[in-house]
């Protein structure tokens, strides 16, 4: 092969490349990658209604863009975590949010068992011990039992975000001595 016909042969490649990227880009969308943008909008919106509500810092979190009145920074933060989280394999991915839902899990659990505690020394023991102590107390070993068989950096990861979550609930409730902000959840 001469060197004019490796010339035609490499500009016909980039020309390939070219329409198919732009195929690509006007190709309509796989439910993948549609369902791929509702997670982020859901998760900028998220954001933004816990920074309205000073959950989250308002200054970032509740910043609707003045041109585009969008929850802007949310947008691009939600993609930039997007992007991290492509690096990411399935395993360690699949660990990081079972982590998060093994210890929420746990928590809700261990919550209702509060609750059940609180109600009785106030009403008296009008509920039944079995569906408000028993069963969440299994639930609670189960999630811990299995939160302790994740990926180790997983647990790390998530004990990092936790401990992160849980400095942040001191700070806004001052040491604890006034209740955490709540949500509204009303639509603007």
């Amino acid at each position: 092969m001469n060197t004019a016909s490796r010339l035609r042969a490499t500009e016909a490649s980039r020309n390939n490349a070219s329409a198919c990227w732009a195929l690509r880009a006007a190709a309509p969308e796989t439910p993948y990658h549609g369902s791929r943008k509702m997670r982020q909008t859901a998760v900028a919106c998220l954001l933004y209604a816990m920074g309205r509500d000073s959950v989250l810092p308002k200054r970032i979190f509740g910043y609707i863009h003045p041109k585009f009145h969008t929850p802007a920074i949310n947008v691009l933060l939600a993609g930039l975590v997007g992007l991290i989280v492509l690096e990411l394999n399935v395993a360690a991915s699949t660990s990081f949010i079972n982590f998060g839902a093994f210890s929420a899990f746990t928590f809700v659990n261990l919550c209702v068992i509060a609750m059940f505690i609180r109600q009785r020394r106030e009403h008296g023991p009008s509920q039944r011990v079995v569906p408000h102590v028993v069963f969440p107390a299994i639930g609670a070993v189960v999630d811990v039992y299995l939160l302790l068989h994740l990926d180790g950096k997983a647990k790390l990861l998530g004990l990092g975000w936790l401990t992160l979550g849980v400095l942040y609930l001191t700070y806004l409730t001052r040491g604890f001595r006034r209740p955490p902000p709540e949500m509204d959840f009303v639509e603007e």
